[in-house]
């Protein structure tokens, strides 16, 4: 049990602001002038735990510049790009059940039918999706979806922002989505499923582990550029986050 949890911990650590990776693919486009105002303003929409916030902000933070950053770097110098986003694709390609459900769920039975094209021909043709040939050759694309998601559909509120330790911002309907979200995904380990990609719950965090550090690999200098160009960082993530939430719900 001890064992378990210090890997699970070491695994926290290491994903350290990675809940983020969802959010700052895109954010230079979607975060626009009126939030940057609101920061430079000090405008605060309600935020209850407000203080908490700011104090794990500060603390992912630091993590992310001690821990986080030199080991991505290392990773960067030594593991070729082609690599690296080869073993993103494929971890892209086994969390097929978490889009492909919250597709269902939502009712867009398009992009369901097109999330199983892309498993197939990815795991067939891909190398059990290395190579993303249903984007490259087939045109077919993908769009993330999740269980926050698929609750933000059906109009339940975001909820007071959180900004969870080691995995960075959320809000109360994301948090507790990830708990349906984690039974859904095939790399983190369940007994009582019938679906893992590995046997135990010690090949599960590892597993974990190698797919953060190997998408901070590829990632690092846009967090660098986010901390740079905040003011303020706390709000700075939050209205990213909240704002991006916002639009992944509408699309």
């Amino acid at each position: 049990m001890l064992k378990n949890i210090v890997l699970l911990l070491i695994g926290f650590v290491l994903a350290t602001n990675m809940n983020a990776k969802n959010m700052y693919d895109d954010q230079f486009a979607d975060f626009d002038y009126e939030f940057a105002q609101q920061e430079k303003q000090g405008v605060q929409e309600s935020d209850p735990l407000h203080g908490y916030n700011r104090v794990m902000t500060d603390f992912n933070d630091a993590l992310y510049v001690n821990v986080y950053r030199p080991i991505s770097k290392a990773i960067d110098a030594v593991v070729h790009d082609k690599i690296q986003e080869g073993v993103s694709n494929m971890y892209y390609n086994v969390t097929f059940p978490i889009r492909f459900t919250n597709d269902i769920l939502q009712l867009k039975f398009d992009k369901a039918i097109i999330e199983i094209g892309r498993f197939v021909l990815n795991t067939v043709f891909g190398i059990f999706g290395f190579f993303d040939v249903a984007q490259t050759h087939f045109g077919l694309y993908t769009t993330p979806e999740d269980f926050g998601q698929t609750l933000g559909h059906y109009g339940v509120a975001a909820g007071p922002h959180i900004v969870l330790p080691f995995f960075g911002p959320s809000n109360l309907r994301d948090t507790v989505s990830m708990v349906p979200d984690a039974y859904l995904d095939p790399t983190v380990y369940n007994e009582s499923r019938g679906f893992n990609v590995v046997d135990n719950f010690d090949k599960s965090i590892g597993l974990e582990v190698i797919e953060q550090l190997n998408y901070g690999s590829m990632n690092y200098e846009t967090y660098d550029m986010l901390r740079k160009d905040a003011i303020d960082l706390y709000p700075y993530l939050k209205n990213i986050y909240e704002q991006r939430r916002i639009k992944m719900i509408k699309e």
